[in-house]
């Protein structure tokens, strides 16, 4: 590439592909730029051809068909297979040896792109291999199956626990990962009610609470009212490439990612999991009773999967709503696997009150982004350190990106810095929603 190409695509390159905004992958010259690297990558594994797949907007949809044009006119063989999520892309590449790309805006399209690419099952990252979205290790040709909804039926049928049938509510269908959900719950047999355009008046200012990063107080609570007009059991929140989720339930609200892999975990047996250390008192007091063995993590795909290679833990989470799974082969991506063991699962409503039953601190809202400009996060810690509530002090735990800080039966703080934007992540747990709001109002008057 000539340097002034080179510099741009060291900007845009992220630990799991490319990313920028949208109308940089609408510029020719960098297409081209693209296609000339991607054929590059193809070779350097030893491939014979491309498969482009992307997301259901139709800016991504053009930018595939463009690309397949780039790369086709260099005399590499390309095909663009259609509208598919990311677990089915990186199952399709643990089937056939090409080099398959997806093009795909996830939750900020239409606004940005990104470009993810997989070989032999996996995601490459950086140039190099990362197990993060690995879907099936390689096993004996014959008897392989080749359908992604039928894979993960049969998994969830081989299950610890005889599956159920419910009636579910997939919100957006019509997006890569709506359509992947409902193929693969339709599979096992669940009844399932295609919910469009579910909209609410969402909250705006500085403290918006977003579930697994995505999803907003206003609209779950949109989605629960939904789910009591179509009397469905569970709803199902998930984004555009199919890798995260949250899932609502019409009495208990937006059920979030560490309570979804908390029941999943004792359905299925498993004896210890892997989650970031955003991971909520509630959830991991619960795996504590139950005797499952909870690993903390830093936060990112990397450091889940790492730190699951280093442990026998059966499942990783992250809090942003992503699953992972460990198979022969190395550890994948599978958020909707999870999905179909935790809506299969016959408890696993009881085992969501039984984490909040058993919760001290009853309020759960979701992430909180909030610009780091004008914002001492430093100065807010060594405030708590000082504080005490309820006749408790602060307990400070450390993690290279962040801190979690608790208060004994009162509260319990997340703080995280954002390694991709100017922002810091922030989450509370405290006695009522009441408290909550005060401890935010105390931040917003600077004095906390």
């Amino acid at each position: 590439m000539r340097e002034r190409e080179q510099s741009y695509w060291g900007q845009t390159i992220r630990r799991y592909g490319l990313r920028d905004r949208t109308e940089y992958f609408e510029d020719d010259e960098k297409l081209s730029v693209l296609s000339d690297g991607l054929v590059h990558l193809m070779e350097a594994y030893g491939l014979g051809n491309i498969e482009i797949a992307h997301d259901s907007g139709a800016k991504s949809a053009e930018i595939a068909s463009k690309l397949r044009g780039y790369i086709v006119e260099s005399g590499t063989d390309s095909t663009v297979v259609g509208h598919r999520s990311s677990p089915e892309v990186a199952f399709l590449s643990s089937r056939i040896r090409s080099l398959c790309v997806l093009i795909s805006g996830s939750h900020q399209s239409p606004y940005y792109t990104a470009v993810k690419m997989f070989e032999g099952g996996s995601q490459l990252c950086n140039g190099g291999l990362s197990p993060i979205f690995r879907i099936l290790a390689n096993q004996d040709e014959s008897g392989r199956r080749t359908d992604y909804a039928d894979y993960i039926a049969e998994r969830v049928l081989d299950a610890s626990f005889d599956p159920v049938r419910r009636e579910i509510a997939i919100v957006d269908p019509g997006s890569a990962g709506g359509r992947t959900t409902n193929r693969i719950l339709s599979t096992l047999g669940h009844d399932i009610r295609e919910l469009h355009n579910v909209s609410s008046e969402d909250a705006s200012g500085r403290w918006v609470s977003r579930f697994a990063s995505n999803w907003s107080e206003e609209h779950t609570e949109a989605v629960r009212r939904v789910l009591t007009e179509v009397e469905s059991e569970l709803g199902v929140l998930i984004d555009e490439d199919g890798d995260r989720v949250v899932l609502v339930h019409p009495d208990l609200g937006p059920i979030a990612p560490d309570e979804i892999g908390a029941a999943v975990a004792l359905a299925e047996g498993y004896t210890s999991i892997v989650c970031d250390y955003r991971c909520s008192p509630a959830v991991k007091s619960f795996l504590e009773l139950h005797g499952i063995d909870t690993i903390l993590s830093e936060v990112g795909r990397d450091r889940i999967t790492d730190a699951m290679s280093l442990s026998d833990a059966e499942l990783g989470l992250e809090i942003s709503g992503h699953f992972f799974f460990p198979g022969s082969g190395g550890i994948r991506i599978d958020t909707p696997y999870a999905i179909a063991l935790a809506l299969s699962s016959p408890d696993f409503v009881g085992h969501i009150k039984e984490i909040r039953e058993h919760a001290s601190l009853e309020y759960r809202g979701g992430e909180y982004r909030v610009p780091l400009d004008g914002f001492d996060l430093a100065g807010f810690a060594e405030a708590l350190a000082s504080m005490r509530i309820n006749g408790s002090s602060a307990s400070f735990n450390r993690f290279p990106s962040g801190w979690m800080c608790t208060f004994e039966d009162t509260l319990h703080i997340v703080a995280r810095r954002s390694e991709t934007s100017d922002k810091f992540s922030l989450l509370v747990w405290s006695l009522s929603k009441e408290h909550h709001d005060r401890i935010l109002s105390i931040l917003d008057e600077g004095r906390p």
